[in-house]
């Protein structure tokens, strides 16, 4: 994995941007589109449940994800968190998603992925201050995963708190509004002997 991000750093296919930034990310598939802001969340808030969860996780996957993202040392797949709907915030997307995109391309399953930078950030920031708590649509293990990667790094940084200062305090999220976000089933057969 890690010699696979490095390959794509060095073709060009993944670049840094220059300045920090906030990005409108649309996923469409079988005639329904949601939209989204990409950006990074706040370790600690997951810790003190401005995050909040909904299911339990497996040690063992949070172990796995966790020496996935320390050995990359990058999230590699985004968390999806859902907010109640907030007009300003349905209005701010609306508009900036009317502009020419950035990218917008088809993958092999079938999504088709669309992004645009926000020109100006501030109005989101301010409008997401209104917003009292999130919730994860999917990603439990990787915002579990999240916080433990921050945890260690910032034990082995002789950090007293995740306090917001280093990257590792931070992890890849999309934030939905809840009317527009599906979440496809996840199923599992479980088999019993016998």
């Amino acid at each position: 994995a890690k010699a696979g991000f490095h390959r794509l750093r060095s073709q060009g296919s993944l670049i840094r941007d220059a300045d920090p930034g906030l990005f409108l990310y649309r996923q469409a598939l079988d005639g329904h589109s949601q939209i989204g802001l990409a950006c990074c969340c706040r370790v600690q808030d997951y810790l003190d449940d401005v995050i909040r969860k909904h299911e339990r996780t497996r040690k063992d996957k949070v172990d796995a994800r966790t020496r996935h993202m320390r050995a990359v040392d990058a999230n590699t797949g985004p968390v999806f968190l859902t907010f109640r709907d907030h007009e300003p915030l349905d209005h701010l997307m609306a508009l900036d998603s009317s502009a020419r995109p950035g990218f917008h391309f088809r993958s092999d399953d079938g999504v088709t992925h669309t992004g645009w930078k926000v020109a100006d950030p501030a109005p989101y920031i301010e409008a997401f201050a209104d917003i009292p708590e999130f919730y994860v649509a999917d990603g439990h293990h990787r915002t579990a995963s999240a916080a433990r990667a921050a945890q260690e790094i910032a034990l082995a940084q002789s950090r007293d708190s995740i306090d917001g200062t280093s990257e590792s305090d931070w992890f890849l999220s999309v934030l939905f509004p809840a009317s527009q976000l599906t979440i496809l089933s996840y199923n599992r057969v479980v088999r019993t002997r016998g």
